[in-house]
């Protein structure tokens, strides 16, 4: 935010910059909620700020889907993993993960990065997040579906997301039990249309993606079949009460 702050009024001016400052951390909800309420372009696009673009022209490439059908109300980009260190474990798990899940969702119906996205205009301006959501990018898929309007994935348009000393094996069990259910706020709101857009791939698409990515890089995917063995007894045996409150009210 400091950075931010540094610009020069001009230069805020010249390239169309609005700073949105917010004095009091409502939570990343509110925070899209008055977004949605200031933006005045076509098309929102929506980046997460520990990410950059993998090209010049990843928005273009994003914002191009939508010419193709004006139904279209959500365009989902995917992210390639940057592992920093050769010997970061995790990190060579989520690689790898990350791998799977973008050969999976070419071919089934599983959304693409909640972290770099692009809404149009008569979808943005209709949406509220609620305030106790934790899921918010899976919230955005389903509100689109539920509009009746369709959602594209484009996987040529990329950011990537560097892993420093944040990704813990902690924190890759963690997500491992986060991603495998569905928060009771997305079922009460869209009920059957949650569980069926968020139900497993089949076990031969998965074996299928899981082949084709460990033929291309064998060792990530022995650390990632050894770190899943790893989060399936920690899901099982892992104290629950240990999980934020915010988690288990979502349904986690």
């Amino acid at each position: 935010m400091t950075k931010i702050n540094e610009i020069s009024e001009s230069t805020k001016r010249k390239l169309n910059i609005e700073l949105i400052n917010l004095d009091i951390n409502e939570g990343k909800p509110n925070a899209l909620n008055i977004i949605f309420r200031h933006a005045q372009s076509d098309y929102l696009v929506l980046v997460d700020s520990d990410t950059y673009f993998s090209e010049k022209d990843t928005i273009k490439r994003l914002l191009e889907c939508f010419k193709a059908d004006s139904n279209v109300g959500l365009v989902c980009g995917w992210y390639n993993v940057e592992v920093l260190k050769p010997f970061d474990i995790v990190g060579r798990a989520s690689r790898f993960s990350s791998n799977i899940l973008e050969k999976i969702a070419r071919v089934s119906n599983i959304y693409g990065a909640g972290g770099f996205m692009a809404l149009s205009k008569n979808v943005y301006k209709n949406l509220t997040l609620p305030n106790n959501l934790v899921r918010d990018d899976a919230y955005i898929y389903l509100y689109v579906l539920w509009l009746g309007k369709k959602v594209t994935l484009c996987p040529n348009a990329k950011v990537v997301i560097p892993l420093y000393e944040r990704e813990t094996l902690k924190i890759f069990l963690r997500k491992q039990m986060k991603t495998r259910n569905i928060p009771n706020i997305l079922k009460e709101k869209f009920k059957d249309l949650a569980e069926r857009e968020f139900k497993n791939p089949s076990l031969w698409t998965l074996l299928k993606a899981f082949i084709q990515c460990f033929l291309i890089n064998p060792l990530d995917g022995s650390i990632w079949v050894t770190l899943k063995a790893i989060s399936y007894f920690y899901r099982r045996y892992y104290n629950l009460k240990e999980i934020p409150y915010k988690w288990r009210e979502a349904g986690f």
